[in-house]
């Protein structure tokens, strides 16, 4: 077993989900399997006051997670905004045991995680997290002079089949999602991920 974090080198919004000058509240919902082993899901905010332009985020990480390298490993990143809500950990913590629990059903069972189906385990999860997301993460209170634009920043899911994880960069690359008419334009955020063997300590924000 190798202690593993997952997360991001850089994390850039460069339109918020949020509708013109308001500031988002980003928390990262970060689901890890590996073989037979779903770990509990972790979640943190990235940062509470988000705006376009805005310097990137910067050594953002998740750990550690003991990995199995000669097993087959998904890591599922969730970003969502949650800055209408009353107690966002709270939130965010709740998502993150829905997606946890849809993923593992999903794939079955976390023992039936294998290389050979990771196209369609892939589809799986990303269809479980946008039904989360759209069961309790969505768009709450909308108010046309003030829309409240709490959801989905992005979601995306890395594989590494078996004995291919390694510390990394991958990226950059713009991520978005689908935002209601009313929150402007979709939100974009240019992301680097990052895998990295956890020493002690993962950097403090």
């Amino acid at each position: 077993m190798t202690d593993f974090a997952f997360g991001f080198e850089s994390f850039k919004v460069e339109n918020c989900r949020s509708k013109g000058d308001h500031n988002d509240s980003d928390w990262l919902l970060l689901t890890v399997t590996n073989g037979e082993t779903a770990f509990p899901p972790q979640t943190k905010q990235i940062g509470g006051n988000l705006h376009a332009g805005d310097p990137p985020v910067a050594d953002f990480f998740l750990g550690p997670f003991a990995i199995d390298e000669s097993k087959f490993t998904t890591a599922t990143f969730c970003v969502t905004n949650l800055v209408h809500e009353d107690d966002q950990q709270a939130k965010a913590s709740g998502m993150s045991v829905a997606i946890f629990g849809g993923i593992v059903a999903a794939i079955g069972g976390a023992g039936t995680v294998v290389a050979d189906d990771d196209g369609k385990i892939v589809s799986a999860i990303v269809g479980v997290v946008g039904g989360v997301i759209g069961a309790i993460g969505g768009l709450i209170g909308l108010e046309s002079s003030d829309p409240n634009c709490d959801g989905e920043v992005f979601t995306r899911v890395l594989t590494f089949p078996a004995g291919q994880i390694a510390p990394q960069s991958i990226g950059p690359t713009t991520e978005t999602a689908k935002s209601p008419s009313e929150c402007g334009n979709d939100p974009h955020t240019t992301v680097t991920y990052g895998i990295r063997f956890f020493r002690h300590k993962i950097p403090q924000f």
